[in-house]
């Protein structure tokens, strides 16, 4: 289980608390399946409660592409940096 210690960021935009977790990833690797599995776990744990976004990238997924999807399809939020850079934080965060 992830340590929430840890966390990168928290946001409290007054409606909602954020939970963000970003990682980026050059190569594959066991790592990013074990990532990839903290983060469904964590969703679970804290949904209802709070609103976890979890932001990965890196030419590491294209050779672990079923974890990363197994987590895109069960977590509400998982981005990458292209959808950063289009504004669906900014849009999220409103």
């Amino acid at each position: 289980m992830i340590n929430l210690k840890k966390i990168r960021f928290v946001i409290d935009n007054d409606k909602e608390l954020f939970i963000i977790e970003t990682n980026f990833y050059g190569g594959g690797g066991s790592k990013l399946k074990s990532t990839a599995g903290e983060y469904r776990s964590l969703s679970d744990i804290l949904n209802g409660k709070y609103k976890f976004f979890w932001i990965t990238d890196g030419m590491g997924w294209k050779t672990t592409a079923k974890p990363l999807r197994e987590t895109f399809d069960h977590n509400d939020y998982l981005f990458n940096l292209t959808m950063l850079e289009k504004g669906i934080l900014e849009f999220l965060l409103k």
